[in-house]
């Protein structure tokens, strides 16, 4: 082990467990995806969402609960915003992801460095002191946002099944 990596152990446990939830969230949402495609054959939404970029997935995610819940306004605005706001804790997760990492003052704050050239804007070079809790912070929130994201989806499924499923007379 090199005697850098002691120091920024703290910072490598955050940007895994970061990267763990952030697939975690990812995941789900293929899953739900695959469901709302065809609740019969789930290998058909599988093939359709499994190299799918996560924005693309946004989207394709996003129309399928809106044609599902077609006659619910509410549940679909509701919907929105709630996929919007994983979409800004996926931009986060990779910008800090994305970038280059470098000692701090301590075993708590370190140095990220993003560079970027553009066409339009050139050459950028942005750097940020962060604190290890901050990553961690935007950790749970997608751990959050993956609990609320199955509660939805197995609603969804219940809600589905119970509408569909035949009717057995007594």
């Amino acid at each position: 082990m090199h005697p850098a990596d002691k120091f920024n152990e703290k910072l490598y446990n955050a940007l895994g467990k970061l990267t763990v939830d952030y697939s975690r969230i990812e995941h789900l949402m293929q899953v739900f995806a695959n469901f709302l495609i065809n609740p019969s054959q789930a290998t058909i939404g599988m093939i359709v969402t499994s190299d799918m970029p996560f924005l693309a997935l946004h989207k394709v995610l996003m129309s399928l609960y809106r044609k599902h819940e077609e006659n619910n306004k509410e549940r679909i605005k509701s919907f929105y915003e709630f996929l919007n706001h994983i979409k800004r804790l996926a931009d986060q997760r990779n910008n800090l992801i994305h970038s280059a990492w470098y000692v701090g003052l301590n075993d708590q704050t370190f140095q990220k460095v993003n560079i970027s050239a553009k066409f339009k804007k050139g050459l950028k070079i942005h750097k940020d002191i962060v604190r290890v809790s901050e990553i961690e912070a935007l950790s749970q929130e997608l751990f959050s946002a993956a609990m609320r994201l199955i509660k939805i989806y197995l609603l969804t499924q219940k809600e589905f099944y119970e509408k569909n499923s035949p009717k057995t007379k007594v």
